[in-house]
């Protein structure tokens, strides 16, 4: 009971997470540590891969954004009494089992420093290089440290198992830690509404006039309308990198062409800058969709211009549709 309690607190308290919340984050840190330890103490080592995922990967990615948040204020010294407070955490959550204890305290240590050193070599690069390429050390000395010492013998698969779980949660972390997409990245994860018929996820580039980037997109869309093949669909797109912001798309489109190669429409809609200043933008778009061989994949170009502002952008990416009811 009391590890599920922790798990949810460091759901919750990341969730209300801000910018400015320094102790927020830091209470983050905190109770992954407690979660974490608490996890393993009580299921034991098999159960320090499924945590490693998800609160060694949080803990590494939330330490190098505290390293972030203090470049310019007493980074030295605040960053060793985090990592000293998270070494201390860990011992005393073990202090019945010495072993576990001594290990925990050990391995945490020793990565959490290397991460930050490394961290600190990195700061010249941007977010994800800094964020991942860090992780990957610590994580692999975390690995190696924590199940041997804890449990008295080299095992290899729990250390390959943590290593790649902590890697990946630590890359999952990177992206959703940015406050500026976490909520629509939470959001691609949802169940859609439940009128909808097709529901694609989709990953490619969007090329604008501000340039090219990278994302990943999620489309549902309601049932068809008409002989005319009208649709209302929405459109959540989330930049992958530091350029660029979420978007949301609602709109209606009407079916041009459609055969066994595809598809084609085109038709008006708003799109949505929630992390700038809401003010919604009217828009007219094209889409084409090409089918691929592999059922459900298609190759997808959509183009599509902001009256207001005559902004365009051109998105090239592949989709995988799931599609419901008729």
């Amino acid at each position: 009971m009391t590890s599920v309690t922790c798990s949810e607190s460091v759901i919750v308290g990341f969730v209300l997470y801000k910018k400015e919340g320094v102790v927020k984050m830091i209470a983050v840190y905190l109770l992954a540590i407690v979660a974490a330890n608490l996890i393993v103490t009580q299921f034991g080592p098999w159960a320090s891969v499924g945590t490693a995922f998800l609160f060694i990967g949080l803990v590494i990615t939330t330490r190098d954004y505290l390293h972030e948040l203090w470049s310019n204020d007493g980074l030295k010294w605040k960053m060793a009494v985090l990592i000293a407070t998270g070494g201390l955490i860990s011992y005393i959550l073990n202090a019945d089992s010495g072993r576990i204890a001594l290990a925990s305290f050990i391995a945490f240590s020793i990565s959490e420093t290397v991460d930050a050193l490394l961290y600190h070599k990195l700061r010249e690069h941007g977010w994800y290089v800094k964020v991942n390429g860090s992780n990957v050390a610590s994580a692999g000395l975390d690995s190696v440290i924590f199940p041997t010492l804890a449990f008295g013998t080299f095992m290899p698969l729990i250390i390959l198992g943590q290593f790649i779980v902590k890697v990946l949660g630590g890359a999952l972390w990177s992206m959703l830690i940015r406050p500026r997409t976490t909520v629509v990245i939470l959001l691609l994860a949802l169940p859609t509404v439940a009128n909808a018929q097709i529901v694609a996820f989709g990953g490619g580039t969007v090329t604008s006039d501000a340039g090219t980037q990278v994302v990943i997109e999620q489309y549902i869309a309601a049932p068809a309308y008409t002989k005319l093949g009208i649709r209302p669909y929405g459109i959540i797109s989330v930049p992958v990198g530091d350029v660029g912001n979420p978007t949301f798309v609602s709109a209606v489109d009407a079916s041009i062409a459609s055969g066994k190669w595809g598809w084609t429409s085109a038709g008006p809609g708003i799109v949505w800058l929630p992390f700038l200043d809401y003010r919604p933008q009217f828009m007219l778009s094209s889409t084409t969709g090409f089918k691929l061989h592999w059922p459900g994949w298609s190759a997808v170009i959509i183009g599509s211009t902001r009256m207001e502002s005559r902004a365009w952008s051109v998105v090239v990416k592949l989709n995988y549709t799931t599609v419901f009811g008729g």
